[in-house]
């Protein structure tokens, strides 16, 4: 019985098992007859995943690493584990004296298959690509006046999934971008909100928003504004003007794409933006 089983037994193909490792964290060593060692690897990649989520989307501030470094980690989890499942598959060859006939024409579609999922196509990067868009962004500050918080250089993240299930509200640091430039700037003025603008202040509502107090090239123009639903009036903070000398503008919904919440990098700055 055992040596018919053993006849009905075929080799496995080492690189095959790496596309599938690369198709879903454990399902190359599932292949090459790790059931055990296959569900343990995915779960460690599981876990890590969430755990960059969770660090990524709520005030837990986690690992103080950047994303870049995070990135570094999971491709060199990658590797560790398409490789684990090519050794599992020799090993499951030799333990079962199992002999692979060679076919250079198929190792070649396969070794083509793993570059090609590799640089452009695999799981992890339809998921980071659709974490970008959805959920959150992280981006380097490249402004030289963004905030009193916010620092040229620092790296922060974009929750892009709070505002599909909550409005926006005031002293929110929003990501705005629209066809031409992005920009980060901070949410003083609601729909139908009334906004006053004078020398060195800002009103909402008939009332002085000190902390928003801000100074422009224009000092002795005096604007009131009633804010359009679908629009938010956006500030830079204390002391900063935008590029055309504007104390705020006028910024559609459709423009705003996420809010700025954390700085995670680098190291000494890491904590929410206020």
């Amino acid at each position: 019985m055992d040596n018919k089983v053993m006849l009905d037994l075929k080799p496995k193909e080492p690189l095959l098992s790496v596309i599938f490792s690369l198709l879903l964290a454990g399902l190359g060593q599932v292949y090459a007859g790790r059931l055990k060692r296959g569900v343990a690897v995915f779960s460690v990649a599981l876990i890590y995943s969430l755990f960059v989520l969770v660090q990524l989307l709520t005030p837990f501030m986690g690992l103080r690493i950047s994303v870049a470094e995070h990135f570094n980690i999971f491709i060199i989890l990658g590797f560790i584990f398409s490789l684990d499942s090519f050794y599992c598959t020799i090993a499951y060859n030799r333990r079962n004296s199992l002999i692979r006939k060679k076919s250079y024409k198929k190792d070649i579609v396969y070794i083509f298959s793993i570059l090609l999922m590799v640089f452009f196509c695999n799981p992890f990067h339809v998921f980071a690509y659709a974490s970008r868009f959805y959920l959150a962004e992280c981006i380097k500050i490249r402004q030289d006046r963004t905030s009193l918080q916010l620092r040229r250089g620092d790296e922060v993240v974009a929750n892009k999934f709070i505002y599909k299930i909550s409005e926006p509200k005031r002293n929110d640091v929003g990501l705005f971008k629209n066809s031409s430039r992005g920009f980060i700037a901070r949410i003083v003025g609601l729909p139908h909100d009334v906004v006053e603008i004078g020398p060195g202040k800002i009103l909402i509502n008939g009332s002085v928003v000190k902390e928003f107090a801000v100074s422009s090239l224009n000092n002795n123009l005096y604007t009131k504004i009633e804010i359009r639903p679908k629009e938010y009036f956006v500030v830079m903070d204390s002391g900063f003007v935008f590029p055309g000398g504007e104390q705020g503008i006028l910024m559609p919904k459709r423009f705003l794409k996420g809010k700025i919440y954390k700085i995670y990098y680098p190291i000494s700055r890491v904590g929410l933006v206020k």
